[in-house]
C-alpha cells in the first residue's frame, strides 16, 4: 500500500468522488499540497487542535515523544498530508514521493495529483485509518503512529467501527464539499449524524449513522435565551400599588366633594 509497498494507485468506484467538475478541480477533500483548503495552514492546525480535545472528528487523542510539539504542530499536520496520501495509494511517482529520498524529498507544499481525502487534518476518517495502520502494521506507518500519537480510546473504537472501510464525518466536511461527499448541506443539522464512505470502492458516497468515539465532546443544540424580566423589589411593588390606590381614593373624594359643594 503506497510509497513503501507499490507504485501508487487509485481504483474509483461508482460513487467515487469525481476528479475535477468543470474547471475546478479538487472538488472533493483533497487538496494538491497542503494548505490549499481555504483557511490555510492555520485553519489545518486549529482544526487539529479541535479535533485532539474531541471538538471535532474523533474522540480526543494526544501526541507523544519529542517528534511533534503538540496537535497544533505545522509539522504533525505535514506528516498527517503524507500519510493521507500513502494510505489511500494516491497516484504520484513514487521517487518524488519517498521519504527516504534526500535529494528529492517528498513535498507536502507542492501541487500533486487529485487524492479524496489529503488534507493533514485528523478528522473522522483520518484517525480511523492511523488506527487501522497501527492495528495492522502498516509498514513504516504502523510504528510511526504507534511511536508518536496516542489515539486513546479511538483505539479501539476505529479497530472496531472501521472494519469495512473509513469514513468522512459530514459534519466536519467543508461546506462546498458536501456535495460530492454526498453530505447533507452545511445548516442541516443531520450532518451531525451521518457518516459517507472516504476510502474504498465499497463504501465510496454510501451514508451510515455516526457512531462517535468514546470521550468525544458533544455540544447540545443552543437554546434560545429567555428574555430578562426587570427586578422589581416587593417593598417598591407593594410601595406602587399603594400609591396608585391612594392617588384613585383622592380622585374620587375630589369629585364627591365638587359635587355636594364642599369645595364652594
Amino acid at each position: 500500500m503506497g510509497i513503501y509497498t507499490a507504485p501508487g494507485q487509485v481504483v474509483f468506484g461508482q460513487n467515487a468522488l469525481p476528479q475535477r467538475l468543470g474547471n475546478e478541480p479538487l472538488r472533493g477533500l483533497g487538496y494538491r499540497k497542503l494548505g490549499e483548503n481555504r483557511s490555510g495552514i492555520a485553519g489545518v492546525k486549529r482544526f487539529n487542535s479541535n479535533s485532539a480535545a474531541g471538538r471535532q472528528g474523533p474522540g480526543r487523542w494526544s501526541v507523544k515523544g519529542n517528534f511533534f510539539s503538540g496537535p497544533s504542530d505545522a509539522k504533525l499536520a505535514e506528516w498527517v498530508y503524507r500519510f493521507q496520501h500513502d494510505y489511500q495509494n494516491c497516484p504520484g511517482k513514487p521517487s518524488a514521493q519517498s521519504l527516504k529520498s534526500k535529494d528529492n524529498p517528498w513535498d507536502v507544499y507542492r501541487a500533486i495529483d487529485y487524492c479524496k481525502n489529503r488534507d493533514g487534518m485528523i478528522g473522522h476518517a483520518t484517525m480511523c485509518q492511523i488506527v487501522q495502520a497501527i492495528a495492522k502494521g502498516m509498514p513504516f506507518w504502523g510504528p510511526f503512529w504507534a511511536a508518536n500519537l496516542d489515539p486513546k480510546q479511538n483505539l479501539a473504537h476505529y479497530t472496531t467501527h472501521g472494519a469495512e472501510g473509513c469514513s468522512f464525518l459530514c459534519g466536519d466536511v467543508a461546506c462546498d464539499k458536501r456535495a460530492v461527499t454526498n453530505c447533507p448541506p452545511c445548516g442541516d443539522k443531520s450532518a451531525n449524524r451521518i457518516q459517507t464512505g472516504a476510502h474504498n470502492e465499497t463504501n465510496d458516497g454510501r451514508r451510515a449513522a455516526y457512531q462517535p468515539p468514546p470521550n468525544r465532546e458533544t455540544r447540545p443544540s443552543p437554546q434560545p435565551r429567555p428574555r430578562p424580566q426587570p427586578l422589581v423589589k416587593e417593598e417598591e411593588s407593594n410601595m406602587m400599588l399603594w400609591i396608585g390606590g391612594a392617588g384613585l381614593a383622592g380622585v374620587a373624594v375630589y369629585y364627591v366633594g365638587k359635587k355636594k359643594g364642599w369645595w364652594g
